[in-house]
């Protein structure tokens, strides 16, 4: 740390990279959250707003037009089952680095 130099060492510029949304169903205006224990396991649901971290997503681009959905509160990253035996229902997991957190967001 050092006092005020007044020049551009102390001068940062940011550049934006992903962002933090909230998510809400149009019908109902329920919010995306997610369980945060594994005896639910971690499954996404719709709640009414809580005005808190669990429905906030950081959206980050990974290439290819894909991104990466992370939850806020804990780091866990928007995942689905890939059998039909689990219903392919949406769950948070950490990181796996794999096509199966990577989404497509369509602009409709």
């Amino acid at each position: 740390m050092r006092s005020a130099q007044n020049n551009d060492t102390q001068r940062w510029i940011f550049g934006q990279v992903g962002a933090v949304y909230t998510a809400r169903q149009k019908s109902n205006a329920r919010f995306v959250d997610a369980h945060e224990h594994a005896g639910e396991d971690f499954r996404l649901v719709t709640r009414p707003a809580q005005n808190n971290d669990t429905q906030r997503w950081i959206i980050m681009p990974v290439g290819n037009g894909s991104f990466t959905i992370q939850q806020l509160s804990n780091g866990r990253f928007v995942d689905a089952h890939d059998h039909a035996g689990e219903d392919f229902r949406l769950v948070t997991r950490t990181a796996q680095n794999n096509d199966s957190q990577r989404w497509l967001i369509d602009k409709v």
